[in-house]
């Protein structure tokens, strides 16, 4: 038995108490007080007794949950199944890991080396990942660097620009270029799948480190998208036009990649510490216990 408490705006069960004559289908009120009150009903859910739950599998047969059992093995077998690939999956993605060092120049190793670490993420979707050689050039108020290849031939464990990955390069300029401006970036075709959706670069300073954020969201791509596979993309700025845009394009990857516990288990990125098979298993988690729930409060 509650009633509106005007004072705390909000319903209170203070000086009102439930009578002997109430049932599953009426309430009756005792209050100490003259206010207008009403009643607040809960469902108890159905206990479930474990014990006997056991010892209606000895006879399935009379107690029609043959088809129970059928679903609940199956789940079970399909969630191992999905752990063999899920694990595989884990596997692969750990060459997918890219963190590496380039130096421009070699001669200059002393302390005056200007260092920046460039953060560049690939599309979440499918076929985002390139397996075409990268370059990029920085453009900074005091000049620009010589062409970075990012692609190099020594790291051929490793997978460069695959689906939903981050890759990071430290890269050792032999000059300091000041500010960034403006970024441009290229591939150049080749392999089994060039096509490349790059969603955004992220060049830090590691002196000062101020970061510049250069969004691309294009298709670097003959066949796709404006058919070209560079592009030259200045800073970002809180005045850009097409804020609304990248930002979407950003949010939705890294919700549906990334967010999304049941399509994570497909999209989920390599540099994230929660595997296939973690993300797997909490969905299935989630699943019996729903089921269980539903069984507590089935009339």
């Amino acid at each position: 038995c509650m009633y509106w408490d005007v004072l705390l705006q909000r319903w209170s069960s203070r000086g009102c108490w439930l009578g002997s004559n109430s049932s599953l289908t009426h309430i009756h009120c005792f209050c100490n007080h003259l206010t207008s009150f009403g009643g607040d009903f809960f469902v108890p859910p159905n206990p479930i007794d474990f014990n006997k739950v056991w010892s209606a599998f000895t006879s399935l047969d009379q107690s029609n949950n043959v088809v129970v059992l059928a679903t609940v093995c199956l789940m079970f077998a399909l969630y191992a199944l999905g752990l063999v690939f899920a694990r595989r999956a884990d596997q692969r993605d750990k060459q997918k890991v890219v963190n590496t060092t380039i130096r421009l120049n070699e001669s200059n190793q002393d302390s005056s080396e200007k260092r920046y670490k460039i953060f560049i993420q690939t599309g979440a979707w499918r076929a985002s990942g390139t397996t075409a050689s990268v370059g990029l050039i920085l453009y900074g108020e005091n000049g620009a660097s010589q062409p970075i290849f990012l692609s190099k031939p020594e790291h051929a464990n490793e997978i460069f620009f695959a689906r939903g990955s981050i890759n990071i390069f430290n890269i050792l300029l032999g000059q300091d270029l000041g500010s960034l401006i403006k970024i441009r970036v290229w591939h150049d075709n080749s392999g089994g799948s060039p096509d490349w959706f790059l969603t955004q670069v992220i060049a830090e300073d590691t002196t000062t480190k101020k970061k510049k954020h250069f969004l691309f969201n294009r298709w670097l791509s003959v066949a796709k998208g404006d058919c070209k596979i560079a592009a030259e993309v200045r800073a970002y700025s809180q005045d850009d036009k097409d804020r609304f845009r990248h930002l979407f394009y950003l949010r939705t990857d890294k919700g549906f990649g990334e967010g999304h516990l049941w399509l994570s288990v497909l999209t989920r990125p390599p540099q994230n510490h929660f595997t296939r098979c973690q993300r797997l298993s909490c969905c299935m988690s989630i699943l019996f216990a729903a089921m269980i729930t539903s069984a507590m409060f089935y009339n």
